[in-house]
C-alpha cells in the first residue's frame, strides 16, 4: 500500500482512495467518528491497515497530493469470499444443516457492497476530510443477521439456550458508525437497509 501511494502520487494521481477497516479502532466505548474516535486496533489486520493509513497520510504529504482513508465496517454482497460469515451461513441454511456462531450478540453495523462503492464515489466528488467511515450508523447483532439469512432462505435459525442467554443478557461488542462521521454528516447515505441488501446479495 506504501509503495503503490507513493507511486501513485509521484505519477501525478490527484487522489488516491486507501480502504481500510473498522478493525482500526480496536473496541471502542462508543459509535465510531473518524474525526474523533482514537484507533486501539486489537489484532495484527488492524494494526497493519492503520499503518498503511499513516504510509498514505505521509506520502500525500511528501507529494502534495489529496487523500482519502475510507474504515469500511461490516461488508456484504454478491460474490463474497465464500468463508465469510454470511456466504458460510446462507450455504449451511440452503442445505438445512447446522450452523454454529461463537458470539451471536457482537454488534456490527453491516453495509452492502454497493453501499460501499456509493460512498466511495460520493468521496471522490465531495470535499471531505481525508479519515473516514464507511457505514449506515445501525448496528444489528450477529445473531439476528442469521436469523434474516435463514428466513430469506425459508429456513429457521435456532438457537441454543447458551446462545440465546449471550443475546439477552450479555453486554455486546459493539463497532458501529455515529451518525456523525463524516462521510454521513457531509450528507451521503446508504441505499441498502439490511433487509434489502441480504435480499440482493442471496437471492437476486
Amino acid at each position: 500500500t506504501a509503495k503503490l501511494a507513493s507511486h501513485c502520487f509521484q505519477s501525478g494521481t490527484r487522489h488516491f482512495v486507501g480502504l481500510g477497516s473498522s478493525a482500526e479502532y480496536g473496541a471502542p466505548k462508543e459509535a465510531c467518528n473518524a474525526s474523533s474516535t482514537p484507533c486501539h486496533p486489537l489484532d495484527l489486520y488492524g494494526e497493519q491497515k492503520l499503518k498503511a493509513y499513516e504510509y498514505v497520510k505521509n506520502a500525500a504529504e511528501i507529494y502534495g497530493g489529496r487523500h482519502s482513508w475510507a474504515r469500511v465496517f461490516q461488508p456484504y454482497g454478491k460474490n463474497q469470499d465464500p468463508s465469510r460469515l454470511i456466504p458460510t451461513a446462507a450455504r449451511n441454511f440452503a442445505s438445512g444443516g447446522f450452523f454454529q456462531v461463537d458470539q451471536p450478540e457482537v454488534v456490527l453495523d453491516w453495509i452492502s457492497s454497493r453501499d460501499v462503492a456509493s460512498a466511495i464515489s460520493f468521496t471522490i466528488n465531495a470535499e471531505l476530510p481525508p479519515l473516514l467511515d464507511i457505514g449506515t450508523s445501525i448496528g444489528t447483532s450477529v445473531g439476528e443477521v442469521l436469523s434474516k439469512v435463514a428466513n430469506l432462505l425459508g429456513q429457521k435459525a435456532e438457537y441454543s439456550p447458551d446462545s440465546l442467554q449471550e443475546l439477552r443478557l450479555k453486554p455486546a461488542f459493539r463497532l458501529v458508525v455515529s451518525q456523525n462521521s463524516p462521510l454521513l454528516a457531509n450528507g451521503w447515505k446508504p441505499d441498502d437497509d439490511l433487509q434489502s441488501g441480504l435480499t440482493w446479495a442471496l437471492l437476486e
